[in-house]
């Protein structure tokens, strides 16, 4: 059996012949003359196995493949495009494919120098978005092929024609000596073409943008963005209009120290230069925004050629925690809210103390700085959930250096005893602890959120030696809110909070269940969440709601109920009993709030990086920062970009400004919020 197995098997072992596909491309009937683009995949791979660009004189595409089925995709200048088709290569056979594709149909136009009147020769109109065909497939040679196909210079006389599919609707991209890059959507195209006339494109500038000092990137996901925030000659800006803008002009940053903006729309921008890198956040295109650097106000002149320097600094900071009790094991964590969202969404560092650790002398945290700007620190240790304040720093453009943040952890631990009216611990209480003062540094601005125990104690670690306001709240046990200066024991006495009855209805008085009910006191930065929602009937009644100023708010998180607004209404101290009933419409409304200034509204005394706050007002109701966060938001911390609330009810909103005191800036004039609507706001809502 072996010997034969050792003769066969050279014979077993013999790939089977290759077979041959040939591919002829006509159009409407009759073989192409013109540039062709074939590619073979194998089913389900978007990689071509082999793809070629065939030009105008070439006969058809006959190739060598193994026995197998693929798919077979073409395209031509002048037609369609058309895959993928299923075909199957049989070993030594030849199979003969005719690929018959639809003519195309001519858009024509004619550009023109809106600021001279005159025609403009030379300038290139390319196709940004039709449906081409679907494509399974990724190829630069398949890109490089229908960019060409759909791409067209005008003649002397300004004139172009441009090959497109029929009954459709396209986008645009125009770009021409002394011209803005510029976009035309929604051009719709008829059975025979379409003629678009005059096409109006204003004149452009150049921008030179230099990049000096630290440069804390890899070079290969750095962009330069320029966003237009007022347009010269007349154009309105459209968010459309500034995506679309961006898209055209954004520019990628390696390490040079100059940058060259061209065919920007004359006008008002800011410059953003942002880092894609691999491991960072995406920016823009409605993603969270990652590290970015955001200039002043840059002015962009008709031909003309302007300047920016971003002055990129590098400051080391250095936070040196010392004393204190910590225990074995305590995970500390510093963390740093900034001019960024990347820096204020992580943290600064993390540490674990070791086994055997019996103090925390010593121990020091560090994280080079790249934004100018304010810079607050934070000791947490429980993640996330509050900080305490460590003290803070100001980085100023192109700083060079180290600058240290000294705090002493010697205050030591509280243990706080909750009881009820009847003089029994309470168990399953919530504890918040803050400094006095600190409301506004930070949205949370508690260090200490804990839950008591069995025995109705709840510990609090490193607290610092001032005054604190601690809120102590059960939905049964009742309330508490004191100002003390910390001690090793406190006791905290609950009292009976308000007892709230409340339905919740739709438009048609249709009953709403599984609305959940919030509260939230008028100065104190917190939100209470109670644990009963709404019955079948709609109706919910809040044993413990604390006697004090505030808003009581309800809010549904089922996926069926995403365009309800938030209800809210505001309590005043003593206020109790039945309420009216809150009635919910079904669709919700947003605010979206588009900075351009390089100060805050109605104030030129206190700068961006400063960071003011943003809240909300309704009907003359001030919505406390907490509650945003059910607006999808929390307290809006000024960037030069932009911040929405979503899920608001109609109504008659004002924005407040207020800085990091919670001091008010300024007060916004008065808008509308409709259902189903956006309301877009820029700073001139503050001006007089």
């Amino acid at each position: 059996m072996r010997a034969i197995l050792q003769v066969l098997l050279p014979f077993l072992l013999v790939d089977p012949p290759m077979g041959r596909l040939s591919v002829t491309v006509l159009g409407a009937g009759q073989e192409v003359r013109a540039e062709r683009y074939c590619a073979v995949l194998s089913p389900g791979s978007p990689e071509p196995v082999r793809e070629v660009v065939l030009p105008a004189d070439a006969a058809g595409w006959t190739l060598e493949l193994k026995p197998g089925r693929y798919n077979l995709v073409c395209s031509a200048f002048g037609f369609s495009a058309k895959g993928p088709m299923s075909l199957e290569i049989l070993p030594g056979e030849t199979t003969e494919i005719r690929v018959d594709l639809k003519a195309l149909v001519s858009l024509q136009g004619k550009v023109i120098d809106q600021a001279s009147g005159k025609p403009v020769a030379g300038a290139t109109i390319e196709l940004l978005s039709q449906k081409l065909g679907q494509f399974p497939l990724q190829s630069a040679l398949l890109t490089q092929h229908l960019r060409k196909k759909h791409l067209a210079v005008t003649n002397e006389a300004g004139s172009f024609r441009l090959p497109v599919v029929p009954q459709s609707e396209t986008t645009l991209a125009i770009a021409g000596p002394g011209l803005a890059h510029w976009v035309v959507r929604e051009v719709k195209v008829g059975p025979e073409g379409g003629n678009l006339g005059e096409l109006q494109i204003p004149p452009g500038g150049d921008l030179e943008v230099r990049v000096r000092g630290a440069k804390p990137w890899q070079g290969k996901g750095v962009w330069l963005r320029p966003v237009l925030k007022e347009a010269d000659l007349g154009v309105e800006v459209t968010d459309e209009l500034i995506t679309s803008l961006e898209k055209l002009t954004s520019v990628q940053v390696h390490q040079e120290e100059v940058i060259r903006l061209s065919g920007l729309v004359a006008g008002t921008y800011r410059l953003f230069l942002w880092d894609s890198s691999p491991g960072m956040w995406t920016f823009p295109s409605g993603a969270t925004p990652g590290p970015f650097w955001v200039s002043e106000e840059v002015q962009v002149t008709p031909g003309g050629l302007g300047s920016y320097e971003f002055n990129i600094p590098e400051v080391e900071a250095v936070v040196e925690l010392s004393g204190g009790n910590a225990a074995s094991g305590d995970e500390l964590t510093v963390r740093v809210s900034g001019p960024d969202y990347y820096i204020q969404s992580h943290p600064m560092t993390r540490l674990t103390l070791p086994k055997g650790n019996k103090d925390t002398e010593d121990i020091r945290f560090s994280r080079l700085l790249h934004h100018p700007g304010r810079y607050t620190f934070w000791l947490s240790e429980t993640g996330f959930t509050g900080g305490r304040f460590l003290g803070e720093i100001v980085v100023r453009s192109g700083e060079r250096g180290i600058r240290r943040v000294r705090a002493s952890l010697s205050g030591g631990a509280i243990a706080l005893r909750v009881v009820g009216a009847k003089g029994l611990p309470v168990k399953g209480a919530k504890v918040w602890v803050k400094e006095k003062g600190a409301s506004c540094r930070l949205h949370s601005a508690y260090w200490c959120t804990a839950t008591t125990g069995e025995d109705g104690l709840a510990e609090c670690k490193f607290a610092p030696e001032q005054e604190l306001v601690f809120w102590v709240w059960h939905e049964k046990e009742g309330w508490a809110r004191f100002e003390t200066f910390p001690a090793k024991e406190l006791v905290a006495n609950l009292r009976p909070g308000r007892r709230i009855e409340v339905w919740v209805v739709g438009e048609d008085s249709e009953p709403l269940q599984d609305f959940v009910p919030f509260f939230a006191p008028m100065d104190d930065d917190l939100l209470i969440q109670f644990a009963s929602g709404t019955d079948q009937e709609g109706h919910v009644i809040l044993e413990s709601v604390p006697d004090t100023d505030g808003v009581l708010a309800f809010a549904s998180f089922a996926a069926s109920e995403s365009t309800r607004p938030v209800a809210f209404l505001g309590l005043e101290k003593g206020q109790s009993g039945v309420l009216s009933p809150v009635r919910i419409s079904r669709e919700s409304g947003r605010v979206r709030f588009r900075f351009g200034s390089s100060n805050a509204p109605g104030s030129s005394s206190v700068r961006a990086t400063e960071l003011p706050l943003l809240y909300l007002e309704k009907d003359d109701l001030r919505l406390p920062g907490s509650l945003h966060i059910l607006f999808g938001h929390s307290v809006a911390q000024r960037q030069a970009v932009e911040k929405s609330w979503r899920r608001l009810p109609e109504g008659r909103y004002r924005v407040v400004a207020a800085d990091e005191t919670c001091a008010v800036v300024s007060r916004s004039k008065p808008f509308v919020v409709r259902a189903g609507e956006e309301t877009k706001l820029s700073e001139k809502v503050f001006s007089p």
